[in-house]
């Protein structure tokens, strides 16, 4: 008898939509600078819903004022909590 994995299997579903969500914020909130976008996905996960799986991904910006006390600091995309919780691959639809 072999032994099975105890992960589980991935899954793949590549005609799920695309929603990308980005951060919302203009502005540093410490300084006033503007953002900048960081280049970088804070989160990037399928998500089941009630309509079917659908690819998430927030985008994230940073300070890139170099006076700042908080230079660099990233400010993440929160409309992404509108679709899914943090560490869940289920939407809130379906809860």
């Amino acid at each position: 008898m072999s032994k099975q994995p105890r992960h589980r299997p991935e899954r793949s579903f590549p005609h799920a939509p695309r929603t990308i969500v980005e951060c919302e914020l203009e502005r540093c909130v410490h300084c006033g600078a503007p953002l900048a976008p960081s280049g970088t996905w804070h989160v990037r996960k399928r998500v089941q819903t009630l309509a079917g799986p659908v690819f998430v991904a927030g985008k994230s910006k940073q300070c890139a004022n170099a006076d700042c006390p908080h230079a660099g600091q990233h400010y993440h995309a929160s409309g992404v909590l509108r679709i899914s919780l943090p560490f869940s691959t289920y939407g809130l639809d379906v809860g």
